[in-house]
């Protein structure tokens, strides 16, 4: 008895062992959905094709959103998404988890904050509104915001399409790995960068405007890789503390900056 009382008691509180909140067929329609309870809402694979999500606010263990295999023509729009707490061990804490070759998706209007694990000394802190893995591809994400995240605010390892989004307080407000294009990005109060690239392969990023607002020093645009990588920024707005570097690395980069892009003879940005 007592062997069988642990077991129901394992099954009930361990959230591994739990489905998603909201299982999918293709074609479903969510629309005005509110769900407080959940360790992930959706967790779907090639069902999840022709998903149309509009009107939501979730708040869970973990994950918000997370399809993979081969799922698309998917629009999620409209909706805000947090986690309950700090999470800790393996479970990694994001909003939307696109993963596979997840393709044709829009993203709009949806905020995710809060991702955010506990940190653990020695050990990568992860924590992300908008995660996207490098097989993914053919994703807009079109006015949406990410704050509080402990580590990406929008971390993309697939190619991307940026419109109008906010990122604000995340570890890095905007982790790009892959070929990007975006309209308009604003950045606010980042710890680690506004901006930071690491691709592994050649890459290409291009930003019309660039709006970085922050009371951190943490540099502007930082490149990790040593790969030919090609950004341009067409138009920068600024207002950041003295000693934020407009650019950290990147010896190997081309990098093109437009107006309003400036720097002292430190390579410190300039405010506008």
């Amino acid at each position: 008895m007592n062997r069988f009382i642990a077991l129901a008691a394992l099954l009930i509180t361990t959230p591994a062992l739990a489905g998603p909140a909201r299982p999918l067929k293709p074609g479903t329609v969510i629309t005005k959905a509110k769900n407080l309870t959940s360790y992930r809402y959706i967790d779907a694979l090639t069902e999840a094709s022709g998903l149309r999500m509009d009107g939501f606010q979730l708040r869970y263990d973990r994950a918000g959103i997370r399809l993979r295999g081969d799922a698309h023509d998917i629009v999620i729009r409209n909706g805000s998404m947090a986690t309950k707490r700090e999470t800790t061990g393996s479970d990694l804490p994001v909003g939307i988890d696109l993963a596979g070759t997840v393709h044709d998706v829009l993203i709009e209007g949806v905020t995710a904050s809060g991702h955010r694990m506990q940190s653990v000394l020695k050990k990568y802190t992860n924590g992300d509104g908008f995660s996207q893995e490098a097989g993914v591809y053919r994703v807009t994400y079109r006015r949406d915001v990410s704050t509080n995240n402990s580590d990406g605010g929008f971390d993309l390892k697939g190619q991307a399409r940026l419109e109008d989004l906010i990122a604000e307080r995340n570890g890095r407000n905007y982790r790009f790995w892959n070929d990007i294009t975006a309209t308009t990005l604003t950045s606010k109060d980042p710890s680690g960068a506004h901006v930071w690239l690491n691709a592994k392969a050649p890459q290409n990023v291009t930003i019309d405007r660039l709006v970085v607002l922050s009371t951190t020093v943490a540099p502007v645009l930082r490149i990790e890789n040593a790969f030919p990588v090609s950004v341009t920024v067409k138009e920068c707005v600024f207002a950041v503390p003295r000693g934020t570097l407009l650019q950290w690395g990147g010896k190997s980069a081309t990098v093109k900056w437009g107006r309003n892009c400036l720097r002292d003879a430190n390579g410190y940005a300039i405010n506008t």
